[in-house]
């Protein structure tokens, strides 16, 4: 019984045409294999076309029915011979009557098995074409021939790589979208999980601050009534005791009221509008008129833009940035200070001073909440202003850098979105 022939004239043009149409809108795996499964089964010429597609670690093969639909016949992994061809052959026919043999690692009648079903049912040649994007493969495609030799045309070939290429990048964009999906799930469920950590730190800090302050009050309060009503009859040891219970109170409570500060930084969408931070300045050059006098600071200041965000918390940023430019100086300097942004989208609102400045060894350090640089008896506060400030700039979606050496000042920067945005 003679081969059956095939008119090798038979163009792809119209399958991959088709292909193209049909899987372009496509945004699941189920309907890319679906949809493919109706082009590819209809080819002329050809006895059937399977398809592979990689599901995590394995790939399943489905063989393409003009009626049925892609019915599922594998679902291998690297040990399977037609996965093993999948991820370690390039594109290349197959003689059904004579397969090349079985690599190392194979038993002889494992690796020849697909081969044997395929002849039974006439097959002579087999085509497979690996489906891939970015160096991975996502499968492949499988194309049987009732006869030798259709395969052999260039032009053919060059057809199936097409189709190929265009099975590849629809799965490539479904497999993107459910990768984008699940990381959508992600950060939806992260903010949850931030916003839910945010109100249990805010309910923390209140329930602290009232808890503690309360405490503490009474601490300060008997000390000076102690004081007051003893103070003849106690010793210098005993006034330096109550002294010191006084400065450590005066310290509690700054922590206390500081991290009710830190935590209170939140900025609800309503509540951001667009701000004037040339208006701020001038705000918070008011409230500091009294340290900037006394620490003689000259300050500089260029016009600055308009940002997106919240007033209150914008002002505190310039507060904090302005204050410790002014805070941290030598003891017998008067600091120089400038403001400036550098205009687009972000904004680069930029503090400089030219104070004592800081090892940038320690510029995460500076950022976290109570730590500092230099001992208390240096510099007075708790340490919580940048983290305050840093908290700030990302609550409005910038970041807040700083760049700095010993003795040679510092520079901070904030990124704010520039003006209402569109």
């Amino acid at each position: 019984m003679g081969e059956t022939r095939v008119d090798r004239s038979t163009t792809l043009q119209p399958t991959i045409e088709r292909l193209i149409d049909e899987l372009v809108p496509l945004v699941t795996l189920d309907d890319v294999i679906e949809r493919s499964s109706a082009v590819l089964a209809a080819i002329p010429g050809v006895e059937a076309v399977s398809m592979s597609v990689r599901d995590g670690d394995h790939f399943s093969t489905y063989r393409m029915s003009p009626t049925d639909g892609p019915v599922r016949v594998l679902f291998g992994s690297s040990g399977d011979p037609i996965v093993h061809r999948i991820l370690n052959y390039d594109a290349h026919t197959i003689d059904v009557d004579n397969p090349e043999p079985s690599p190392p690692g194979f038993v002889e009648s494992d690796w020849l098995s697909p081969y044997a079903d395929s002849a039974r049912r006439g097959v002579r040649e087999v085509r497979f074409t690996p489906m891939t994007s970015a160096g991975e493969k996502l499968g492949g495609l499988w194309f049987n021939s009732l006869s030798h030799g259709v395969f052999d045309d260039p032009d053919v070939q060059a057809q199936i790589d097409v189709v190929a290429a265009i099975v590849s990048m629809a799965l490539t964009k479904v497999k993107t979208i459910h990768r984008l999906d699940h990381q959508l799930e992600d950060i939806a469920t992260t903010r949850l999980e931030l916003e839910s950590s945010n109100r249990q730190l805010q309910e923390f800090a209140q329930m602290a601050s009232s808890g503690l302050s309360e405490p503490l009050r009474k601490i300060v309060t008997f000390g000076h009534r102690l004081e007051t009503s003893a103070f003849d009859d106690l010793t210098e040891r005993e006034l330096d005791y109550l002294a010191r219970i006084g400065s450590a109170s005066a310290r509690m409570q700054r922590l206390i009221d500081d991290l009710l500060t830190f935590s209170s930084v939140h900025t609800p969408d309503a509540s951001m509008t667009t701000v004037d931070l040339d208006v701020v300045l001038d705000g918070v050059l008011a409230d500091l008129e009294v340290a900037i006098a006394e620490s003689g600071a000259v300050i500089e200041r260029e016009p600055l833009p308009s940002v997106f965000g919240v007033e209150t918390q914008l002002r505190q940023l310039l507060q904090n940035l302005i204050g410790n430019a002014i805070k941290f100086r030598a003891a017998d300097a008067s600091p120089h200070i400038s403001i400036a942004a550098l205009a687009g989208d972000p904004v680069r609102l930029q503090v400089k001073d030219d104070g004592i400045g800081f090892d940038p060894r320690f510029l995460d350090r500076i950022f976290k909440p109570f730590q500092r640089l230099h001992a208390k008896t240096d510099f007075e506060g708790s340490g919580i202003g940048l983290s305050v400030c840093r908290r700030i700039v990302e609550r409005h979606g910038g970041e807040l850098t700083a760049s700095s050496c010993p003795g040679e000042g510092a520079l901070f920067e904030a990124t704010l979105v520039a003006g209402e945005p569109t």
